[in-house]
């Protein structure tokens, strides 16, 4: 199973990133989680679509070839970063194709923060962007990491209990959504 991520941060040690490489760590039996870059993407503009840059193609074909998305989203000012969206918007157009990169592809959607709230409103509006794109995302359970900035150890380890119970089961129902899916 190929899972696409796509890392809603550009900061090196974000919170997100961070996440991400403690689901790396885990080595998954049967799932190959392949980062979507998002941060070496053009912004977004409807003039470059007739001869999208490399790094657009790759994004887009990354996402197509996966059998599901996996979402790790930091939350700016109540909502998804700039950079998420930019890549959302590419992976949105259709490139002369039937179908866009994200269309009826099973979603899973995590988030941390600094704050008590762990980017919870983030995923409520990542979760709205879905329904647009005709994702099938999973809604229960969810994952957010509040105060991620105590969970991590000073190497980057997700360090608190809860948390690495909660993502295994996160990780787990997101396999079997997934699984349901598949073709």
């Amino acid at each position: 199973m190929k899972i696409a991520v796509l890392v809603g941060s550009l900061r090196k040690n974000s919170f997100n990133r961070l996440l991400f490489n403690e689901i790396l760590r885990k080595n998954i039996a049967d799932i190959e989680f392949i980062e979507a870059e998002i941060g070496k993407l053009p912004l977004y503009n409807q003039d470059l679509e007739d001869n999208p840059q490399n790094e657009v193609k790759d994004f887009v074909n990354i996402i197509k070839n996966a059998d599901g998305v996996l979402f790790i989203t930091a939350e700016y000012n109540y909502s998804i970063p700039g950079v998420l969206k930019n890549g959302i918007d590419w992976g949105s157009r259709q490139f002369g194709e039937r179908k866009h990169a994200f269309f009826e592809k099973p979603v899973g959607i995590m988030s941390a923060s600094m704050g008590v709230f762990g980017g919870v409103r983030a995923q409520l509006h990542l979760r709205q962007v879905c329904v647009f794109l005709n994702t099938y995302t999973m809604a229960q359970p969810e994952f957010i990491l509040p105060s991620a900035h105590e969970k991590f150890d000073e190497n980057g380890v997700l360090n608190d209990e809860f948390s690495k119970r909660m993502l295994n089961k996160f990780l787990s129902s997101f396999k079997d959504w997934v699984e349901k899916f598949k073709a």
